[in-house]
Formats: structure tokens, sequence, C-alpha cells
């Protein structure tokens, strides 16, 4: 997670950079502050878009710690692989117990498995980064994420219209 630039570890270390975060005067009386929270993550993501954004972010990052380290990754190709496979099997099988009755977990993913959290930081690094590559010129000055919580500061009411990048 730490090699993806949006990373941030708690809402409070955001709270720490922006004060000492140094804001251009030339475009700081026209800043727009985006604070953003993505409704219902973990039961919106669709299993199978998922695994695929996992499997792509887990190669983007083995090959980014590469070339960054000049060491060979922990993980191999086939590791990510396996590591999928066995992603898509855990969030294809969750059951909970009510009363007399089990239920399967038929859309999205579980809140409550260990997967989840991991899951939903991989999708969202990847949506966020084919979002992030069609913004060219109008990249915001700021822009970090803590799991389903956004944070983005732009220069102007422009380049802060997403409607236009999609």
């Amino acid at each position: 997670m730490k090699l993806t630039k949006s990373y941030t570890q708690s809402s409070q270390s955001i709270v720490t950079l922006l004060e000492t975060f140094k804001i251009d005067k030339s475009y700081k009386d026209d800043m727009i502050i985006m604070c953003a929270d993505v409704t219902s993550l973990y039961p919106n993501i669709p299993i199978q878009t998922g695994i695929a954004f996992m499997r792509l972010r887990l190669l983007h990052l083995h090959e980014q710690e590469k070339k960054i380290t000049n060491k060979t990754p922990l993980l191999c190709e086939s590791d990510i692989e396996f590591v999928c496979e066995l992603s898509e099997f855990i969030l294809n099988n969750n059951y909970i117990e009510f009363g007399d009755h089990t239920y399967k977990q038929t859309c999205g993913t579980a809140m409550g498995t260990p997967l989840a959290v991991v899951f939903a930081n991989l999708f969202l690094q990847h949506l966020e980064h084919i979002v992030l590559s069609k913004l060219k010129h109008e990249f915001p000055v700021l822009y970090k994420r803590y799991i389903d919580d956004l944070f983005a500061l732009f220069k102007c009411k422009a380049d802060a219209h997403i409607h236009k990048y999609i």
C-alpha cells in the first residue's frame, strides 16, 4: 500500500500533512477542497471486477517494487495469481448464521471478512489510477485516500469538476 502515492495510514496523518503543506499563492484564493466518502463501498464492489482490479494493482505494485528496490519482490507473479484465486474463493463464499438459518452473501463483499479492507483498498487504488491518469494538467494539488475516505485540493473549480473526466 505504501508504494501508492495516495496512501495515507490514517485520517490524522492527513491533518498532520496539511499543517505543513505549502500552497502556491497564485491559486490559493481559488482552491477547492474535496472531502468524500465512497458510499457502501464493500457491498458495492462487484467481485469479478474487484478481482480483476486487484490482480492488475498487485502486478503493478510488484513491478514498482522491483524498480524501486532493484531486488526480487517477495511475491512472484504466480503467487499473485494464487492470492487472487484464493481471494475470489473467499469473497464468493461468505456465510452468516441468523437464528436457525444460514445465508450466503450474494452481492459485493461481506464487511466482516478480514479480506474486505485489503480488497477494497486494492480496488480503489486501481480505480483511482484509471481516473487520475485521465486528469492530465488538472491533477489535484494534493490527493490522499484512507480506505474509502478521499481528500483532494484542486487549483480551481473547473479542475474539480469530475464529470468532464468520465
